[in-house]
């Protein structure tokens, strides 16, 4: 059965990856427009939580979409369950991929060649292209930076399949997820400064938004959580999430449950019109900025322009967010929509893949 879309969800994916791409370009902004003392610089450098925050919805959409999904665990319905997730996130993750190899391969024909930080080895590469880059410890980025959240994601798709038919379907009192959700929020962020802080992250979150899962079919809080809860709760997420840290986790898990109730003023701002379709490209975006970054670094550098005026600064940055926009846009329409569908088309498990709107939109 088609589930209907949660549309403050799908819109505060817009808000959570232009958070991370913000986080990106901070230095940039604190060059070009702010002073080292402004207080969006914090802002801006707690935007790496925007990750955090995709875990955390990603593990209560799919709970959501594909609770009853396994009512038995067969190799038929698992393989047909990463074929749809592969399909989900692989094709913008070979045009990441794709992108930086032309633009590795461009900067070596340059004159002014562009230091270019990172691992680009051979060996990297075949661990990108396997989802497996992230599986380390400690965990090294590589190739197109941003894809090893995916590389967490995609090792959350290998056991989710599990964790909803042996835990999540189960009948429980309440209390039980309730619970749960308390231990996972308050108590993974002590864990977050080892060296396996990313596996921490992706297992205690992921598995925090699954348990919501529980919580919202069973009808908890719907009666008294106020509408105020989600605003406030997003307010402290970005004003404070830097000085906090991963003790932000907490905060997202509170914000996302508010939002599912499509309540106040947060819900109908993510809800409207433009953060619903900045959500649903909000992939694409994530995907695609690292790179082009990178390129609008050799085309318009910043050093040249640092004794501009402010006009020209402030013209210098919105070349830098359009060019980001733009590619996520385009990458959105004519990359990952086609070869999504396509995938889907052609499910190489033999029945043809069901797509509800709910799961594309929101997964």
């Amino acid at each position: 059965m088609q589930k209907p879309e949660i549309k403050p969800l799908t819109g505060v994916r817009a808000f959570a990856s232009w958070w991370v791409v913000l986080f990106h370009l901070r230095g940039i902004i604190a060059d070009l427009l702010l002073t080292p003392r402004s207080g969006l610089v914090s802002v801006l450098a707690g935007g790496n939580f925007g990750v955090d925050l995709f875990f955390v919805l990603s593990g209560f959409v799919l709970a959501y979409n594909y609770h009853d999904a396994f009512p038995v665990l067969t190799g038929r319905l698992y393989g047909r369950f990463l074929w749809q997730r592969l399909a989900r996130i692989y094709p913008i993750h070979c045009l990441g991929l794709a992108i930086w190899g032309m633009f590795l391969v461009a900067n070596s024909f340059l004159k002014h060649k562009q230091a270019i930080a990172g691992n680009f080895s051979g060996k990297a590469l075949v661990a990108q292209i396997f989802l497996v880059q992230a599986w380390s410890i400690p965990d090294v980025f590589s190739w197109n930076y941003p894809a090893w959240s995916i590389s967490m994601e995609w090792m959350a798709y290998l056991g989710f399949p599990f964790l909803i038919r042996y835990i999540i379907r189960r009948r429980s009192s309440i209390a039980i997820p309730a619970i749960a959700v308390c231990v996972l929020g308050l108590g993974a962020p002590f864990l977050m400064n080892l060296p396996a802080e990313h596996f921490v992250r992706i297992i205690s979150e992921f598995a925090s938004g699954c348990l919501l899962y529980m919580l919202f079919a069973r009808g908890f809080g719907q009666r008294f959580l106020s509408s105020w809860v989600a605003p406030i709760s997003f307010l402290v997420a970005v004003g404070f999430g830097y000085r906090i840290g991963h003790f932000v986790m907490p905060v997202f898990i509170v914000l996302i449950y508010a939002l599912l109730f499509d309540r106040g003023a947060a819900a109908a701002v993510f809800g409207s019109g433009w953060c619903m379709y900045g959500g649903r490209v909000s992939y694409s975006l994530y995907m695609v900025h690292a790179p082009v970054i990178s390129a609008c670094h050799y085309l318009l550098p910043i050093n040249r322009f640092l004794d501009s005026p402010d006009a020209v600064k402030m013209a210098v940055f919105g070349a830098y967010v359009a060019a980001i926009a733009i590619s996520g846009v385009l990458a959105y329409h004519y990359v990952e929509l086609p070869c999504r569908r396509q995938m889907l088309r052609g499910n190489w498990l033999g029945q043809r893949t069901r797509r509800p709107a709910a799961r594309e939109a929101c997964s």
